[in-house]
């Protein structure tokens, strides 16, 4: 697929040159033009069986990371085996985590462009501002959203699979050693 957006991005652009450099007798190459209308047929078929396979795979990192010996064969039958019932929920939440994020891109970018083009302040001034505000958004993204979306996943394998990677605390009885008979300290 990402060969076929290449493909759709060549058509649209002339190697990068904008759409006015472009000779007015060029004409893509066929492989090209039959690359792309392929994928943009295949895209709107495929869409909700990718959906599908996107979901039952994946607690596959969390079954692998969990079991290292299991060959990750053996990890995508088992995060299928545990999302028999809860690939709607999954979508569900991913699409409200999308959805957050998503809402704080819009709000950073729009911060972005009042900085650059609304502010009445020097040129330089609103360039650096704008990368200013950025910087945040790309550093609460790496630093709040990414690691949000992995505590979430990781709950929701253990939610999903009651396992909790924590061993149980030994009981009364196993914390104490037996003590032998006749011995005078008993």
């Amino acid at each position: 697929m990402p060969f076929t957006v290449f493909c759709i991005f060549i058509c649209l652009s002339w190697f990068g040159r904008p759409v006015g450099e472009v000779p007015a007798d060029w004409q893509p190459p066929l492989w090209l033009l039959v690359n792309a209308g392929i994928g943009l047929l295949l895209l709107p078929i495929l869409a909700i069986p990718m959906t599908v396979a996107w979901l039952q795979y994946s607690l596959t990192p969390y079954i692998v990371c969990r079991n290292p010996e299991m060959p990750v064969r053996d990890a995508m039958v088992r995060s299928t085996e545990l999302m028999v019932g809860h690939k709607w929920r999954l979508l569900g939440y991913k699409i409200l985590l999308g959805i957050l994020a998503v809402l704080a891109f819009i709000l950073t970018t729009a911060i972005f462009l009042y900085y650059l083009f609304w502010s009445k302040e020097s040129a330089l001034s609103q360039f650096a501002g704008a990368i200013v505000i950025w910087g945040i958004t790309g550093f609460l993204y790496a630093f709040y959203l990414l690691p949000l979306f992995s505590a979430f996943m990781a709950n929701f394998y253990v939610a999903v699979s009651g396992d909790t990677g924590i061993d149980p605390e030994p009981g009364p009885a196993e914390m104490t050693e037996p003590v032998p008979e006749g011995d005078p300290a008993a």
